[in-house]
């Protein structure tokens, strides 16, 4: 059932009135980027080279803090 439609705290002052339609101009960037992106093979092999830095740096860290945790298994989270 549908709420009734007695809202004292809503005023409208004025009747409805018409307007015509203006677009909001478009968004994003109005200049073409530098350089191209670049391509899927070298970009696999940052984000690779990328993880193995970080898996290596966590080894460290976690070879540096002394302690262990039991319940946890290797690797990274």
């Amino acid at each position: 059932m549908a709420a009734p439609r007695n809202r004292r705290h809503i005023i409208v002052p004025n009747a409805p009135a018409v307007e015509k339609y203006t677009p909001h101009g478009g968004g994003g960037p109005t200049a073409t980027p530098g350089a191209p992106p670049v391509g899927r093979p070298s970009h696999a092999a940052l984000l690779n080279t990328s993880i193995e830095s970080a898996v290596d740096e966590a080894a460290v860290r976690r070879a540096a803090t002394g302690f262990e945790v039991s319940s946890a298994k290797p690797g990274v989270y």
